[in-house]
């Protein structure tokens, strides 16, 4: 849409309300998703739409895809997904996530657990943007978080341990203890202290272009 005013019709309401105010649409169907969205947006804003639409059609093809909270850090995360000339770039923070993070407390873990995405405003409000940040904080920290790095150069499967403890029909309380090594309190002051420190890890990788134009080609409908 050349405008967000033309796209306004087909976003959903909620109580006689925008319900999304970030100006995008992601339908996931049978035989693909639809991502609608404006042409007046920066092109990194677009961008990171579809990236993250992508990670919601990615997930929906799993026959257990997680709660939401962890399809919205995953969403978050790779939502910043960057290709520039011969590198690739992925875990990059998301720079207003962030920054609402530290002017902001931590929702409490159990909260953040038990909260789905159909029960938020989106209507840019602080429940809804502290969701979404946290998730991320929480997924990006076991991802690419240094501490959890190993020596092989490969990551920590503690969040992957905990999805399928999930996905087994666990606890997720006693699970959590059991999989991270400390309860839900301790959890927080970690990702308080991510938060507060601004370091932040990234995994960056080198490509051939011309190899992979070869490959994938596109060409207007």
């Amino acid at each position: 849409f050349n405008s967000f005013q033309g796209l306004t019709p087909y976003l959903p309401y909620k109580d006689g309300k925008l319900a999304n105010g970030l100006g995008s649409k992601t339908m996931i169907l049978p035989t693909g998703t639809i991502v609608i969205t404006r042409r007046d947006w920066k092109d990194d804003v677009t961008r990171q739409a579809f990236y993250e639409a992508g990670t919601y059609w990615f997930l929906s093809g799993f026959k257990y895809s997680g709660p939401d909270w962890f399809k919205a850090g995953l969403a978050e995360s790779f939502k910043t997904f960057l290709v520039t000339h011969h590198e690739i770039r992925v875990g990059m923070s998301p720079k207003p996530e962030l920054l609402f993070l530290r002017n902001h407390d931590l929702m409490p873990l159990p909260q953040l657990f038990g909260t789905e995405m159909k029960d938020l405003a989106f209507r840019g409000d602080d429940r809804t943007k502290l969701f979404f940040s946290e998730s991320w904080a929480l997924v990006h920290y076991h991802l690419f978080g240094r501490e959890h790095a190993l020596s092989g150069g490969t990551r920590s499967p503690q969040l992957a341990d905990f999805m399928e403890a999930l996905q087994k029909g666990e606890e997720a309380e006693p699970a959590f203890r059991r999989v991270f090594g400390t309860d839900y309190g301790g959890m927080l002051q970690r990702l308080a202290d991510y938060v507060s420190r601004g370091n932040y890890s990234i995994v960056s990788t080198k490509f051939d272009p011309s190899e992979t134009s070869t490959r994938f080609q596109a060409a207007p409908e």
